[in-house]
């Protein structure tokens, strides 16, 4: 961007000089009213943030890997064979 499209671009936003890396400048809500709600999203909250899925056996999910490894490597090979004939 050319140095007048950013003054542009700035003016347009509300943006004042020298303020362009607030985090909040050119905001119509007020502050308060932004800081506040910021405070209660639940990624900023304290604590523990992280969800538990449930465990999958782990020989279950290996035993299904190999054989659907073993059914695409005997069948895909012939199913190109099958259209290149």
């Amino acid at each position: 961007m050319t140095k007048a499209q950013i003054e542009a671009l700035r003016l347009r936003e509300g943006i004042k000089q020298g303020e362009e890396w607030d985090r909040l400048s050119g905001l119509r809500i007020p502050v308060a009213q932004i800081e506040d709600s910021l405070a209660r999203v639940p990624f900023r909250q304290k604590g523990r943030r992280r969800l538990q899925g449930a465990r999958i056996p782990s020989n279950l999910s290996k035993a299904r890997v190999e054989g659907a490894g073993r059914n695409a490597n005997g069948v895909w090979p012939r199913a190109r064979r099958d259209r290149q004939s």
